[in-house]
């Protein structure tokens, strides 16, 4: 039975997973224009850095960006998925004591991001899985505890940052060289 005063309610519940999905869909685009915008910055060191070599330790630099970025968008398909299942499962969500075994996945990965991407409505999907299944079931999936937790590894990777090594940004300097018509010398 839901409370005057909170609890989990379908009718706010499926429209934040929509705006979620409609904001990730934004930050995706404008991280896709980012990274159009720096790999081309990344191509102009890489051609400049045939005269003056500093551009090519700045290139190597700026590629960090592009590293992260990219594993952010990947993060973000992920995300998009999962509140577009939430979506379609919410009856089963309503209906449920616990949450169902096979929701358990995608419910704690969006709680766990809710705190480490740019999705505010995502927030507001958490407080509505707290309101649902109560407050140990969010601390679980936002302290991503293994016994409890069923985070997406996928996404806690991609959305933890860690440096690239050498070798991925090399890959990735090739491949904007590769891109951007440059020789190789």
């Amino acid at each position: 039975m839901m409370s005057l005063f909170g609890g989990f309610d379908p009718n706010k519940f499926k429209p934040h997973l929509k705006m979620a999905v409609s904001r990730i869909r934004l930050v995706r685009s404008k991280t896709n224009n980012q990274i159009m915008t720096e790999k081309r910055q990344v191509c102009d060191m890489l051609v400049r850095a045939r005269d003056r070599p500093e551009q090519l330790e700045l290139a190597s630099i700026r590629v960090e960006s592009i590293i992260r970025k990219d594993r952010e968008l990947e993060a973000h398909e992920i995300l998009e998925l999962m509140c577009e299942l939430l979506h379609e499962r919410t009856e089963q969500i309503r209906s449920s004591r616990e949450c169902p075994p096979e929701l358990l996945e995608s419910a704690h990965t969006l709680i766990w991001a809710s705190t480490r991407c740019r999705v505010p409505e995502l927030a507001k999907v958490r407080e509505q899985l707290g309101s649902k299944f109560g407050k140990e079931f969010v601390r679980a999936a936002l302290a991503r505890h293994p016994e409890l937790s069923r985070v997406n590894e996928k996404v806690a990777v991609r959305l933890s940052l860690p440096p690239a090594d050498m070798e991925i940004k090399r890959h990735y300097l090739d491949s904007i060289a590769r891109e951007g018509g440059i020789d190789e010398d």
